[in-house]
């Protein structure tokens, strides 16, 4: 691991060379951290050759794709890859788990004053609708966005909305 936390993977040429022909970029970038973009720079770089478009489907249905081989380099530097994996969330953040999610309140002020047409609609289909026998609110009209809520609690609200 570095100094920031993030792990670093260490490959030969010839190991990075083997991967690339036999994964998916996409599949290696889950696995190394970088995107697979990034994956191709690291390989135009390191004179990697990768795989052409369209190889992945070749083989899928039984097509021989030529390979081509590693070419030698002349710059020893290059023959170690080192593949900083980076954290899947920027350091000191992490996702908030569904459950707390849930808990949490949505502010919403005590008077809209000019509210998008979806949520003007929202409000009218709303305020037109009965409860449920569970005491839920359902939009089903068009034209409005797709909730439901407890009634009471809404339709007081939607009603001081639009005073």
């Amino acid at each position: 691991m570095t100094s920031d936390g993030s792990e670093t993977i260490t490959l030969s040429r010839a190991e990075l060379y083997d991967k690339i022909w036999n994964t998916a970029t996409t599949k290696l970038a889950r696995d190394f951290g970088p995107s697979d973009v990034a994956l191709g720079k690291i390989c135009k770089k390191h004179s990697i050759p990768k795989p052409p478009l369209g190889y992945w489907a070749k083989l899928a249905h039984g097509k021989a794709v030529a390979r081509p081989p590693l070419p030698k380099i002349d710059d020893q530097r290059l023959e170690i890859i080192e593949i900083r994996k980076r954290p899947l969330f920027p350091t000191g953040t992490k996702p908030q788990p569904p459950e707390l999610a849930k808990e949490l309140p949505i502010p919403v002020p005590e008077r809209l004053t000019s509210p998008h047409p979806l949520v003007r609609s929202t409000i009218d289909a709303l305020k037109n609708s009965t409860p449920d026998e569970t005491g839920i609110l359902r939009t089903r009209a068009s034209g409005c966005l797709k909730c439901a809520s407890v009634g009471r609690v809404l339709a007081a609200r939607c009603a001081s909305w639009t005073q």
